[in-house]
This record gives C-alpha cells, sequence and structure tokens, in this order.
C-alpha cells in the first residue's frame, strides 16, 4: 500500500500545527476543514536508539475531529558518524521504502504509518508513526527471556519463508540491498576499522584473545562472510533486536525499524537477535534448539532448510555479527546512559554467542 505523500521536514523543531495538520489529512484521519490546533511535543532521549531520533507529539483537533492522540516521529541520527554509515548504506531509503510499499501481509505486527518521506538529494527523512507505548517492549539491555526468544524466532520465520527465493527480490535489490553487493564490500571494512580502536580500548576484559584476533582479521573476511550470507536468498529484517520487538497480551509480535532491512539468508536475523537481546546465561544451551524451531517453521510455510545447513549459516552468523557490535564505539564520545550501557551488552553477547558457537572454527586459516 502506497501512503499519500507528506511534506518533508528535516528538524524536530519543524512540527507544528499546521504540518501536522496536513500529515493527519494525508492519512485519511482529518478532512481540509479540520486541524490540529494545539500539541505536546517530547523527545524520547535514549529511547532512540543509535541510528535515528525520535520524538513524541500528542495533538489535539479542531472541530470535534478525531484522530491520533499520540503518534511518534522519526528523523535521521544527528552523529555525523552514525549517519554517515546510514547514507552509504542507504538505511533511511530502506525504511521509507518498506513502509511505504511492504507492510501488507506480513506475519508480525508493524506501527500503522501515517506517513513517510525522504529527500532524494540530501537523504533528510521523516516518518509518523503510530505510538504503540502500550505494547511490552523488550528490554534489550535486561534481555529478552527465552520464551520471548521463541515467540520471536517463529515469526520472524514467517516473514523469511514469504519472501524465501521470491521472484520479486531481484527487483527490489537496489533498494533492499543483498549482503553480498560492492558498496558492502568496499564499505563494510572500513566501518569495522573505523570502530574498532576504541571497541579494544573500553572493552579488552571482554574480548577474548581469540575474538580479539578475529577482529584484527575481520575486515580481510568480509568478502568470505557476506559470501556465505547471501544465500538462500530472503527479505530479512536486518535490526530484528529486543528494543525493536514489542508483544501484546497474547504474545502477537510487533516489529520496529526497517532501516537495515535487505536481502540474505534468514539465519542472519536469527543470529543478529539472539547475539544481541538475549542474556548469555538464557540464551548458552538453546542455540541448536532455537535454530530447530526455526527451521520447523520455515517447513511450516513451505520451505525445506536442511538443520546442518542452517546451523552453519547461524554460526557463521554470529561471527559476523561482531560489526554491529564493533561499530556504533567510534561514536563512543557522543553517547552516553543507556546506550554506553547498551553497547556493552551487545558486545559481550556476542562474545560469548562466538564462543559458545565455535564459530571461528568455520573461518578460512590465515
Amino acid at each position: 500500500m502506497t501512503l499519500a505523500p507528506i511534506p518533508l521536514i528535516s528538524t524536530p523543531e519543524e512540527i507544528d500545527d499546521a504540518w501536522l495538520s496536513k500529515v493527519f489529512r494525508a492519512s485519511g484521519f482529518l478532512d481540509q476543514s479540520q486541524s490540529v490546533v494545539f500539541h505536546h511535543k517530547q523527545s524520547l532521549g535514549d529511547a532512540a536508539g543509535l541510528l535515528g531520533i525520535l520524538y513524541r507529539v500528542n495533538p489535539e483537533y479542531s472541530d470535534g475531529a478525531e484522530g491520533p492522540t499520540s503518534a511518534v516521529i522519526k528523523f535521521p541520527t544527528t552523529d555525523p558518524a552514525q549517519r554517515g554509515i546510514c547514507d552509504v548504506l542507504g538505511f533511511y531509503k530502506r525504511e521509507i521504502t518498506f513502509y511505504n510499499e511492504h507492510t501488507d501481509g506480513l506475519p508480525f505486527g508493524t506501527p500503522k504509518c501515517y506517513g513517510a518521506v525522504q529527500d532524494s538529494e540530501t537523504t533528510d527523512f521523516v516518518l509518523v508513526m503510530e505510538d504503540i507505548a502500550y505494547l511490552d517492549q523488550i528490554d534489550q539491555v535486561a534481555g529478552a527471556s527465552l520464551d520471548q526468544a521463541r515467540s520471536a524466532v517463529r515469526q520472524i520465520a514467517g516473514l523469511h519463508a514469504k519472501w524465501w527465493q521470491h521472484a520479486d527480490l531481484e527487483s527490489m535489490k537496489e533498494v533492499f540491498r543483498p549482503l553480498l553487493n560492492p558498496i558492502h564490500l568496499a564499505a563494510l571494512p572500513d566501518i569495522f576499522r573505523a570502530g574498532w580502536p576504541a571497541c579494544v580500548e573500553h572493552n579488552a576484559d571482554t574480548l577474548t584473545p581469540e575474538v580479539k584476533a578475529f577482529g584484527d582479521r575481520f575486515p580481510d573476511l568480509v568478502p568470505f562472510l557476506l559470501e556465505e550470507l547471501n544465500t538462500p536468498a530472503s527479505l530479512v529484517h536486518g535490526d530484528f533486536r529486543g528494543d525493536n520487538l514489542l508483544f501484546d497480551d497474547d504474545g502477537n509480535l510487533t516489529v520496529l525499524d526497517f532501516q537495515i532491512t535487505g536481502i540474505a539468508n534468514g539465519l542472519f536475523d536469527v543470529a543478529y537477535f539472539l547475539c544481541q537481546s538475549i542474556g548469555s546465561d538464557t540464551r548458552r544451551g538453546h542455540d541448536e534448539e532455537l535454530v530447530q524451531l526455526y527451521v520447523d517453521n520455515l517447513a511450516a510455510g513451505g520451505v525445506d532448510y536442511p538443520i546442518e545447513e542452517a546451523m552453519r549459516a547461524y554460526r557463521i552468523a554470529t561471527a559476523y555479527c561482531l560489526i554491529y557490535a564493533v561499530t556504533s564505539w567510534q561514536a563512543y564520545d557522543s553517547f552516553e546512559g543507556r546506550q554506553h550501557t547498551l553497547m556493552a551488552e551487545i558486545l559481550s553477547r556476542t562474545v560469548q554467542s562466538i564462543m559458545d558457537n565455535n564459530s571461528l572454527a568455520l573461518l578460512p586459516a590465515e
């Protein structure tokens, strides 16, 4: 479903009653005679994550109009290093395109989108969404429970089964880039190198000697890792982690943030989630169980994927996921509070996952 266009604004300071009126007219809540006459605006601060900033607005309306009483508005990150990564890898265009074109028929919920637009020249964007704070969000710092992990794995398998080796993936590659592509091959080694020194500096006790040696050669291993995880091809969420997952009382999943959505082996999403969003003590001993659960749910969607192949892809994906635990350290001084805690937790969990699964044994020798 393609959304009606909304006016582009570039900063939270540009949010005003007139602009909100245009957004809610475009999304069908207001007619031309009705308007937002007052709104309260609040920064969501640490809830925004590393790649974007979020504001919550609470509108009031004229003439007895009924519209959303709360909405969330998303803008690009203001951190230059993180913004540069997002622009090079096309993250914001992916999310805007996903909300405009690909939210129908998903096996999980997404926030209702009231408007999504991006400037083709600057990559500035604004995304206006339903406020789903009433749902139960996984606290990524605390970590998901095992039951939440099982539910997440089951439901992400539904997305992958829908798109598994789908003929339409070829036409979607320009926006939702395959994991193995020239931009990733050129950019990812330097992105990793930019974060690695600060990661080592701040986490000497977290990095095992084996993972430290792996990190030192990670840039040279990027082609191997990307090729291994590029197939079988499916549409993957790409940022399938606790802060982006919310549950209702019946265990139904709603998913946020489609900035890193791309085309890859679905075990990438599974490994990314288990590396980052569940405590090592909770995850440890359940990796094979959760991958088997994933394979079983692929089968329910008509996909035959042998468990041996799935486990190999999962182990390689845990190694590849080190890049996501490293890149944000380049901007360490720009973050504070919960973000520092989250960065440290993600790194620790990723290191433990790599070691627990003997993932480095699958890498080519030096």
